[in-house]
């Protein structure tokens, strides 16, 4: 098994929890598990580009091969409303991942 099948723990920080609630990140995490299927990067970045549209990018190192992005690769672009920046930063526990949503100030 290549180090990126490996199962997903989601979580997030209060500061997180306290501004998006406990819905609104059911839907970011199903779009996580979408995007890391084909981009197995250790970060995600939320992030508005218009008042209307949200891009979302990859950082980091890549799970399977280890290479390291030097900049934010953008992998999509999706309607939305206006959001707060936000990360999703996975961490290897051996024999699965977590991935914690947060606040770049709360890194």
């Amino acid at each position: 098994m290549k180090p990126s099948e490996k199962e997903v723990q989601y979580v997030m920080t209060r500061g997180f929890s306290d501004h998006y609630g406990p819905i609104e990140p059911l839907l970011y995490i199903r779009l996580a598990k979408q995007l890391r299927a084909q981009n197995p990067y250790d970060m995600l970045v939320f992030e508005n580009d218009t008042p209307k549209t949200m891009t979302i990018s990859v950082n980091g190192y890549h799970a399977d091969t280890d290479e390291h992005l030097p900049e934010n690769k953008v992998v999509t672009r999706i309607h939305s409303l206006p959001i707060k920046k936000f990360w999703l930063k996975y961490d290897d526990y051996g024999d699965h991942w977590v991935g914690t949503f947060l606040f770049p100030e709360e890194y």
